[in-house]
C-alpha cells in the first residue's frame, strides 16, 4: 500500500502491516473514524453506500483528525520499532490517502499528486473534523 499526504510525502506499507497497525491502535484506545470514499473522478467503482473500510486500498482518504488520533495511540503502543515511530510521525502530519499502487487501474502519480492537492484545501483547520461530513457519521460507532 501507498501513503500520500498532502505535502507530497509517500509511505510505502504492507497491507497485513497496515491491518495489525489498526488493531494496535485499537487497542491503545483510537477509535476509527473511517475513511472517506475516493473521488468519484478517480474511476473506482463505489457503487454501494462506503463503508469508511482503511484497506484495501483504492484511493480513500484517512482525515486530517483521524489520522493525528492515530499516531497519538501508537505512541502508547507496547512494542515501538522504527518503523512503528515513521508510522507515527508520519500520521501526526495529518491526513492521507489510501492506494495500491499494484492493482488493476492504479492511480499514477500526477493523479495522486492532484488529489493530495484537493485533500490540502479540503483540509483547512475549519474543516478538519470529518464528523461533520455526512458520509462518515455513524461510522464505527461502537
Amino acid at each position: 500500500m501507498v501513503f500520500l499526504n498532502v505535502h507530497a510525502e509517500c509511505l510505502v506499507i504492507e497491507e497485513i502491516e497496515w491491518e495489525k497497525v489498526i488493531e494496535t491502535a485499537r487497542t491503545c484506545t483510537w477509535t476509527p473514524r473511517g475513511t472517506l470514499p475516493p473521488p468519484s473522478d478517480m474511476e473506482i467503482a463505489t457503487t454501494a453506500k462506503w463503508d469508511g473500510r482503511y484497506y484495501p486500498g483504492i484511493g480513500q482518504e484517512v482525515t486530517r483528525a483521524d489520522a493525528q488520533a492515530l499516531g497519538h495511540a501508537l505512541e502508547s503502543a507496547p512494542i515501538q520499532d522504527s518503523r512503528l515511530q515513521t508510522l507515527q510521525a508520519y500520521c501526526r502530519k495529518g491526513g492521507f490517502l489510501i492506494t495500491e499502487p499494484t492493482a488493476p487501474g492504479a492511480l499514477q502519480i500526477d493523479s495522486l499528486l492532484a488529489l493530495a492537492a484537493r485533500m490540502e484545501a479540503s483540509q483547512a483547520p475549519e474543516l478538519a473534523d470529518a464528523t461533520s461530513r455526512p458520509e462518515t457519521q455513524d461510522l464505527y460507532q461502537r
